[in-house]
């Protein structure tokens, strides 16, 4: 069970793109920042400060690289795509972009890790979650 073949969106916070344990296996043409995209073509999901890097380490957890360094993820060969949703800048999440985050080229991913919650969400909203696990 190493994530062969599979890909998981990583929706959170920003990620470094560089990361070593990240960059081997990342998928730029499934990434977006639902702040910056028109919800149709791919964004880069790079942090923007120092506050937004949650997406790095939980991103790792999922698919660090078993390249000898650090740890290794629970799915080692797995690609991944980071859509950054939350932002120390906006303190807001509107529904479209919460449904875009959770379903925006949802026929290329496999598992959709959502590592937030109420007490860290910026005003999320569940229901479009209901809505886009419900229809996509």
């Amino acid at each position: 069970m190493s994530g062969r073949n599979v890909v998981i969106a990583v929706v959170d916070s920003g990620f470094d793109l560089g990361h070593h344990e990240l960059a081997g296996n990342y998928r730029p043409d499934l990434s977006m920042d639902v702040f910056t995209n028109n919800f149709n073509q791919p964004s880069s999901p790079q942090f923007q400060n120092i506050n937004e890097t949650h997406g790095t380490p939980v991103a790792a957890i999922a698919v660090g690289m078993a390249n000898g360094r650090d740890g290794v993820g629970a799915a080692y060969n797995a690609q991944w795509a980071g859509r950054r949703f939350l932002s120390g800048a906006s303190t807001n999440v509107t529904d479209a972009q919460e449904v875009a985050a959770l379903t925006w080229a949802a026929q290329s991913i496999y598992i959709s890790n959502n590592s937030w919650g109420p007490a860290s969400s910026n005003g999320v909203r569940f229901a479009p979650m209901r809505s886009a696990t419900q229809t996509h």
